[in-house]
């Protein structure tokens, strides 16, 4: 603060990268107080505070255990227009600071809120977070797994996806159905039908009944590897279930089975499933 009053004195034009460093070294010292007064100091003086700026903040006051302040922020953050639009680098910031300071179910909001807004983090920060509340003895319930399952579907791990999903249901936590239709969906149009199936059989050992919409991405990702008698099996499966099939999918099979004999073993299934 004493460098900085004293450039001040001599009138030097401070930019926002300078407003930075010296919001970085508060933070780092402890002194968040001061750090958001430099904040005030700089908006007043019509510097405009950068993505840089919010995320030292929102780590400096995770640091100082002021986890409630640091939600807050984010908040504001998401809701003004007028303050920077949160990326990235300041969700995983949030998260990374909750966990230093043991607040794993902040974490987990943090999470929820930067998947919610189509915010894809690494890779392995799924498998890290799950890891983390395992580690923490602390038992994640039915929503911090879906969170979390969400999450690493929607960046793109689905091998994460299934191995969450399999230690949820292997702690005795029924996952929602939401969980396993887009899992499935995801996984067969990725061409992964093995795991696909696999996923579709626990489903139903989990005591969910398949509809419409799970029975059509699995025949789509069997037809387009020309696994024929997998379509036909399943197709023999939901008419057992009494599955009602639209005209979309039923175009989409007919036109994948060109060998007429496999037609034929279908078109005997169809009725049952229109």
């Amino acid at each position: 603060m004493d460098l900085l009053d004293l450039m001040l004195k001599k009138g030097v034009e401070l930019n926002t990268v300078t407003y930075n460093v010296i919001i970085n070294g508060l933070c780092k010292e402890g002194g968040v107080g001061d750090a958001f007064k430099i904040l005030e100091m700089m908006t007043k003086k019509g510097k405009k505070p950068d993505v840089v700026t919010y995320n030292t903040l929102l780590v400096g006051l995770c640091a100082d255990g002021q986890i409630d302040e640091a939600m807050k922020l984010l908040e504001l953050m998401l809701k003004d227009e007028n303050f920077v639009e949160p990326d990235v680098t300041i969700f995983n910031s949030l998260i990374q600071g909750f966990y230093k300071e043991g607040f794993l179910d902040g974490a987990v909001e943090v999470y929820h809120m930067m998947v919610e807004r189509g915010i894809s983090g690494s890779l392995g920060q799924a498998r890290g977070l799950f890891q983390e509340l395992r580690n923490a003895t602390h038992r994640p319930d039915v929503v911090s797994f879906t969170t979390i399952i969400d999450g690493a579907l929607k960046a793109g791990d689905f091998q994460s996806a299934k191995e969450l999903l399999m230690d949820m249901l292997g702690m005795g936590l029924a996952s929602d159905y939401m969980t396993f239709s887009s899992l499935i969906s995801r996984l067969s149009k990725l061409g992964q039908l093995d795991e696909a199936k696999s996923v579709f059989e626990k489903m139903i050992a989990s005591g969910f009944t398949p509809d419409t919409f799970v029975y059509d991405s699995l025949p789509k990702g069997f037809a387009s590897k020309g696994k024929t008698k997998e379509i036909i099996d399943l197709l023999r499966q939901m008419a057992d279930k009494g599955v009602v099939l639209d005209s979309e999918i039923i175009s989409t099979i007919l036109t994948c089975l060109c060998d007429m004999s496999e037609v034929l073993d279908v078109m005997e299934i169809l009725p049952d499933c229109s």
